[in-house]
C-alpha cells in the first residue's frame, strides 16, 4: 500500500485526483465530514445535530467486486479490537457503514445541511 498525502488532498485536489484515476480499485480517497459549528447557526436550530465521519471513496466505475473488497478491508480494520479500542479512546465511534448504508447517511446529511443552510439564509461569498 502506498499512501500519497498531498496538500489540500482532503478536498478539491484529492477529489479531482481520485475522480480521474483509473477505476481499478487501487486508488481511494479518504475524507472527513467537517463539523458544522452549531454556535454559528441561529438559536432556532437547537435540535440540529452535526455528525463527523471519515469515509473512503473509489473512482466512479470501479468494479463492484473491487469496491466490495475495499469495503471489507476497511470494515475489518475498524472492527479489529486494537483499532476499535484506540478509536473509542479518541472519542470516535466506529460503525463500519458501507455501500447503501453509507450512501443513505450521505444523502441524509446532504439534505440536513442543505435545509439548515437554506433556513439560515447562508450565502457563498
Amino acid at each position: 500500500m502506498l499512501i500519497e498525502n498531498r496538500p489540500g488532498a482532503g478536498s478539491a485536489i484529492g477529489t479531482e485526483a481520485v475522480s480521474r484515476a483509473a477505476p481499478d480499485g487501487n486508488t481511494v480517497l479518504i475524507v472527513t465530514a467537517r463539523r458544522l459549528c452549531t454556535t454559528c447557526l441561529p438559536s432556532r436550530y437547537e435540535d440540529y445535530e452535526a455528525d463527523n465521519w471519515f469515509g473512503a471513496f473509489a473512482p466512479a466505475k470501479t468494479p463492484r467486486e473491487k469496491v466490495s473488497r475495499l469495503a471489507g478491508w476497511f470494515t475489518a480494520a475498524m472492527h479489529a479490537r486494537e483499532i476499535e479500542v484506540r478509536l473509542l479512546g479518541l472519542g470516535f465511534f466506529p460503525t463500519g457503514q458501507c455501500g447503501a448504508d453509507f450512501a443513505a447517511l450521505l444523502r441524509r446529511q446532504y439534505d440536513d445541511y442543505g435545509r439548515a443552510i437554506h433556513e439560515a439564509n447562508i450565502k457563498a461569498e
